[in-house]
């Protein structure tokens, strides 16, 4: 199911959208699962910054990305037979909705396990079972003028913290910050929320597609 990329940006056309979804509509298919976010992890990994690599989606210009950055997703199968997923991949989301692939994305599936390795495909799920799964993405940001946060925090909770302290988040929305003795802190949005959204597809044996989208938002949603 994985696309091409021919530059480092690549954005999935319309007609190839519309021969997949004519293909999907009259092909027999019987599989059914439900796919759904659990939000994003802090798995410790250490974050990596690549100055550029994603498309801006005000200017189109290219903006630096940060990863692995990680959600929980939940897949119920709730069919009386099993069901294969064979398929995955990650598209960044346009303001309207359209689908958007960059290689420095390193779209990967993993195991939800302490050691997080990836996700060999095929993978049967038995009927009436669940299974949990890890996404990892690099994702844009908005780098600050020094562009100091990103060069020694190990993970999102630090680098956010970073942002916060210079009065914004990563995505360039402005908060107010405060700390707290004993090394908490706070950050309140002072506008609404803007950033990045991605969908996450499955495909399985019979040719079915299943998504949901992550994002920053509480709940990944």
């Amino acid at each position: 199911m994985k696309h091409e990329v021919i530059n480092s940006v690549g954005v999935v056309t319309t007609p190839i959208i519309s021969l997949f979804t004519a293909w999907h509509q009259f092909s027999p298919k019987s599989d059914t699962i439900t796919l759904a976010s659990d939000g994003r992890l802090e798995t410790g990994s250490a974050l990596e910054v690549q100055p550029f690599g994603a498309p801006n989606l005000e200017s189109g210009k290219s903006q630096p990305v940060i990863g692995p950055v990680t959600w929980k997703l939940r897949v119920h199968n709730f069919a009386d037979k099993a069901v294969s997923i064979v398929g995955f991949d990650a598209f960044l989301l346009s303001d309207d909705g359209s689908p958007i692939q960059y290689s420095s994305m390193k779209e990967r599936l993993l195991r939800y396990s302490p050691a997080m390795e990836a996700q060999s495909l095929p993978e049967k799920i038995p009927p009436n079972e669940s299974r949990a799964y890890l996404v990892s993405l690099h994702v844009p940001f908005v780098s600050d003028e020094d562009k100091k946060c990103g060069e020694t925090e190990k993970t999102w909770h630090d680098l956010e913290r970073c942002f916060f302290q210079n009065g914004r988040d990563p995505f360039g929305n402005k908060v107010t910050h405060r700390e707290f003795s004993g090394g908490g802190f706070m950050a309140t949005m002072d506008e609404a929320f803007k950033g990045p959204r991605f969908v996450v597809l499955l495909e399985t044996a019979d040719g079915s597609v299943f998504s949901t989208q992550i994002s920053f938002l509480p709940g990944g949603l």
